[in-house]
């Protein structure tokens, strides 16, 4: 039988529900190389709900870098409107522009997915 998760969440506190998917859902990641492929579709503002929202995004990779993968890549090819503007459409949203400061583990993770990741929101 199939497992689905419902977890109320706002994206004040959507480290919680990622952290009760990864424990429903166990993976091994130690050493392993992970992708995380967010929903990229093009250049927009986070509020317009058409990117996976920022904080998510920080969540999992959070959340993932305390599993000890060798390296996590975060990536997306946006499809349609601005298709191969990867980084353009990464670096957008309004709501990723506040610097924050991340915890790092010892996951190789790319610069430019630390820029991104340091101005998410947490």
């Amino acid at each position: 039988m199939s497992k689905v998760m419902i977890h109320p969440a706002t994206y004040e506190n959507v480290h919680q529900a990622v952290d009760r998917a990864f424990e429903l859902f166990p993976l091994e990641m130690r050493g392993k190389r992970v992708l995380i492929k967010p929903n990229v579709l093009r250049i927009s503002e986070a509020g317009e709900g058409i990117v996976t929202h920022p904080a998510v995004l920080r969540a999992v990779v959070e959340k993932v870098e305390t599993m000890g993968p060798a390296a996590i890549v975060v990536g997306d090819n946006p499809g349609l409107f601005n298709y191969g503007a990867n980084e353009e459409s990464l670096k957008r949203p309004a709501s990723w522009k506040q610097p924050r400061v991340i915890t790092r583990t010892s996951a190789t993770i790319p610069s430019r997915l630390t820029s991104i990741l340091t101005s998410c929101p947490r």
